[in-house]
């Protein structure tokens, strides 16, 4: 699951991994649909801060998947995970089917290319051999002594709202996440794989969306350009799918008797870095806060709010301070801001250069002092 809004400094998680917090209670993942393994951002929980489960019925893919897995802790199995029970539609739900996906230049590219894209782009070994076992993940997680797991993925090409449905007493437990992809079309059912019941679902399971990449794609009878190399989204076109991001709004006024749900130090802190990870480090400062009578015994909530606080305009700024900014000088959160800091920098730079010894206008006295007077009127402006 990964946004176009990825946060690669993580200052916030990486600080918490240096402190060990996750040792005793990992950070547990569940990838369903996990060809090609899990996201490589989970790699830095590696060695000894993670748990991961990772569900392919690709057979030798799993195998591939084990072999080159980089811990013990990150393992894949061969399952279609599904709900406890057979999802069946009747035939007016099948006829009235808005799904434009079969008209798309995705599926003219396959055809002109003899491609099947599943087995060239999901299975490397080309055997194409599924396993024909089935799971829920309520059924695995009670198997394996009721895993604490903190975020779900959710990736099946078809068969995402049946996974969830599968989930609903792991879901309800202390999952702090899911990124699932989501159909905008299909079936009028409400069993069927959309993002309308996806949605609805996991709202009322007490998760909020915070994030969707939207998806698109051409019709055949007129290709637009690909956006990748592979024959599949393209630069324009109707909106076709979306890999959303749920995540447990907690710092909700009274979010945990709402829900239902008591959340322990070392959950808040996973949450928060969840927040960190996807971009959303204001959403993690306003948790830190909620809840930092709760974890101020165990963690310096001061020092990862300055962790968390960004750069403005080029200057690293305490959270105090930065906050304290945008109430006395709130233009300085505006973009015309921003473009003027940024052509008075570039102006600043070519004067200071012109003032440096050896530069052209140290050698010419009238314009070193008119160089000079321009400079300091920069600074105090």
């Amino acid at each position: 699951m990964e946004t176009q809004r990825m946060n690669l400094n993580l200052f916030l998680t990486k600080y918490l991994i240096s402190k060990h917090y996750f040792v005793a209670d990992n950070f547990s993942l569940i990838d369903v649909g996990a060809s090609g393994g899990i996201d490589s951002y989970w790699h830095i929980f590696l060695p000894d801060q993670i748990i991961a489960f990772g569900f392919e019925p690709l057979v030798k893919e799993v195998e591939r998947l084990n072999h080159e897995s980089p811990s013990s802790k990150i393992k894949y199995l061969s399952y279609f995970v599904t709900s406890p029970h057979a999802i069946e539609m009747d035939q007016e739900s099948l006829r009235r089917n808005n799904n434009p996906f079969p008209r798309t230049s995705a599926i003219r590219a396959q055809s002109v290319m003899s491609m099947d894209y599943a087995r060239t782009f999901y299975d490397p070994s080309g055997s194409g051999e599924v396993i024909s076992d089935y799971i829920t993940l309520d059924d695995f997680c009670r198997q394996n002594g009721r895993l604490n797991v903190d975020f779900i993925k959710i990736d099946t090409d078809g068969m995402d709202f049946a996974v969830l449905l599968g989930s609903e007493r792991l879901l309800s437990d202390r999952v702090l996440a899911v990124g699932i992809e989501c159909n905008f079309h299909g079936p009028a059912h409400e069993k069927a794989n959309l993002f309308s019941n996806i949605d609805g679902f996991l709202r009322n399971s007490g998760f909020t969306l915070f994030d969707i990449d939207i998806h698109r794609y051409s019709r055949s009878s007129l290709p637009k350009p690909f956006l990748y190399s592979i024959p599949a989204q393209t630069q324009s076109g109707q909106v076709m799918w979306g890999d959303a991001l749920y995540l447990r709004d907690a710092a909700a006024l009274g979010y945990e008797k709402i829900w239902n749900i008591n959340l322990s130090i070392i959950k808040i802190l996973k949450l928060a870095s969840l927040f960190e990870l996807f971009g959303l480090e204001d959403c993690a400062a306003e948790l830190l806060i909620v809840y930092r009578d709760r974890i101020k015994a165990s963690v310096d909530v001061e020092h990862c709010l300055n962790l968390l606080t960004p750069k403005l305009h080029g200057e690293q700024l305490t959270f105090k301070d930065y906050n304290l900014q945008f109430d006395q000088n709130i233009d300085t959160f505006f973009p015309e801001y921003a473009s003027h800091a940024k052509r008075l920098s570039a102006k600043k730079r070519i004067v200071s250069f012109g003032l440096k010894k050896g530069g052209l206008l140290k050698k010419i006295p009238f314009l070193n002092e008119v160089a000079k007077r321009i400079y300091h009127r920069m600074i105090d402006f």
